[in-house]
């Protein structure tokens, strides 16, 4: 295969929304390797083969349940090199059945029937493809966007994940319903992005997030301090912070 076709098609996009970017640094690198002896041997390699190569069992089981590869039987199976892997075969005995037949037969009045051929039509036909391909990446990473902005503490867990983290560690314990706590902020964002008022980002989302939280355990020191309360009681104690305030 390696005289053939020395190369395989690799997508960034691809790679990086893809199972692989949740696997290790370790089991990547390992997949890479794992591509270049698949696609030497002509999509055919057994895992013993493989591991007798390099011995990294571990790296090997995680691409395994992380779905990056399959195994069938004791046979390895990589899909978008075995697509790939086809489309090449293919289109070469194609052109191989093509030749043994002399190319394309000769005209009788070649003037009078021969049409101006297209300018590098390959080149016109890989740019199509290519801008069709970026599309579809484009496509792919709106999508990428919109499913990180549901929420925004969806939107900190990927953009701020080291600051919520902090934050967590500090407030949880002074929280009595944590969970609630973040579902109404949620909800507090969500009204505050519909008119405007804030955008999805962690230098704006932070700030409010550590406020709401301080006012929210301020209501719970509040409501406890007047749990032993009569309603006139509480009533007083009202007007005499409104008047302070």
């Amino acid at each position: 295969m390696a005289k053939e076709l020395p190369y395989f098609q690799f997508e960034p996009a691809e790679y990086l929304t893809g199972d692989i970017s949740f696997c290790s640094i370790s089991a990547q690198g390992l997949f890479t390797n794992l591509c270049s002896y698949y696609w030497q041997r002509s999509c055919e390699l057994t895992k013993d083969q493989f591991l007798r190569r390099l011995n990294y069992p571990k790296e090997l089981q995680e691409l395994i349940d992380e779905n990056v590869i399959e195994i069938d039987g004791n046979k390895i199976i990589i899909k978008f090199l075995d697509v790939q892997y086809k489309k090449a075969t293919s289109k070469s005995e194609t052109n191989k059945a093509n030749g043994s037949k002399g190319g394309r037969p000769r005209k009788k009045n070649p003037k009078e029937t021969e049409t101006k051929p297209k300018l590098n039509p390959t080149e016109s036909e890989s740019k199509g493809i290519r801008e069709e391909e970026i599309k579809e990446e484009e496509i792919k990473e709106d999508e990428m966007k919109e499913e990180e902005i549901k929420n925004a503490l969806t939107f900190l867990q990927t953009n701020a994940s080291s600051q919520l983290e902090s934050f967590t560690m500090q407030n949880k314990k002074s929280v009595h319903k944590w969970q609630d706590m973040l579902d109404s902020f949620n909800d507090k964002i969500d009204i505050e992005v519909s008119r405007g008022k804030i955008e999805f980002e962690s230098s704006q989302l932070m700030p409010r997030l550590r406020s709401y939280c301080r006012s929210w355990i301020s209501n719970q020191v509040e409501n406890k301090s007047t749990s032993g309360m009569t309603a006139e009681q509480r009533k007083e104690m009202m007007i005499k912070k409104a008047t302070v305030l």
